[in-house]
């Protein structure tokens, strides 16, 4: 008889407090603190219903100046520095990392900080054989992964591919992602990527961005451009499973 394995909701919660926190311009009522913080924990707790989870855990990105990405691509989110601020966003992180009902949070040791991205792809892998995993995220770099997601902003469950986990990763390779401050191969964007990208197979897509960066900065400078951008988009699963909190702690119901 097969065991019935638990279902662990492993939620991305880094956007939360912007959902929650965000105030439309021409809105008629400004939301007040404890508006935003009651909107956060309605978030996640609809997140909870929608998927059904037993236990869950919340995964949030803190330290970003220690960011191990930064060592390989200095430019790293360093175009995000001087955004204006969204009101009560700070407020309602720290609400929800300390005195949320919701305030699991996976543990950080060490001189490097990791995104919530990196963890909740980590907390995905170590423990998938264990429970019956998904992860809860509105961004399009973990919903291209070939794990499940479920997006809580628009409803809806990605379809897990190793294909598009690939193509996504050369296509981002080219066009680069503006809004982390990557660049990708310069001069070349959206369009550039789709030809270059368009009908060829799985095993051809990394060679042939590599020799798109190559014709562009040359045979060496476009080999280290290449991995180190490559480094910058990659996020990873081997954050150790013995620092991560154990999601037995964190039951629904």
């Amino acid at each position: 008889m097969e065991l019935v394995k638990k279902k662990l909701t492993i939620i991305d919660a880094d956007s939360i407090a912007f959902l929650a926190a965000h105030n439309k311009k021409d809105a008629e009522q400004q939301k007040t603190l404890d508006d935003c913080k009651n909107h956060a924990e309605e978030i996640i707790k609809n997140i909870l219903i929608a998927t059904e989870a037993e236990y869950y855990i919340c995964c949030y990105t803190v330290r970003s100046a220690n960011n191990f990405r930064l060592k390989f691509y200095p430019e790293y989110k360093q175009n995000r520095k001087f955004k204006e601020s969204i009101p009560f966003l700070n407020e309602v992180k720290e609400f929800l990392l300390f005195k949320s009902q919701y305030k699991s949070m996976a543990t950080f040791t060490g001189e490097e900080s990791w995104e919530a991205d990196d963890l909740v792809l980590s907390y995905y892998i170590h423990y998938n054989d264990e429970y019956d995993c998904i992860i809860a995220s509105p961004d399009k770099d973990i919903k291209n992964l070939n794990v499940r997601v479920y997006d809580y902003k628009k409803l809806e469950y990605n379809n897990p591919s190793e294909f598009k986990e690939n193509y996504s990763m050369a296509y981002d390779l080219i066009a680069g992602q503006s809004g982390d401050g990557i660049k990708g191969i310069e001069g070349l964007g959206d369009k550039a990527a789709e030809k270059l990208l368009s009908g060829i197979l799985e095993v051809d897509l990394f060679p042939t961005v590599l020799k798109s960066y190559q014709n562009k900065y040359g045979l060496h400078e476009g080999i280290e451009l290449f991995y180190s951008t490559y480094k910058a988009l990659y996020i990873r699963a081997d954050y150790p499973k013995e620092r991560l909190l154990v999601p037995e702690e964190f039951k629904t119901r």
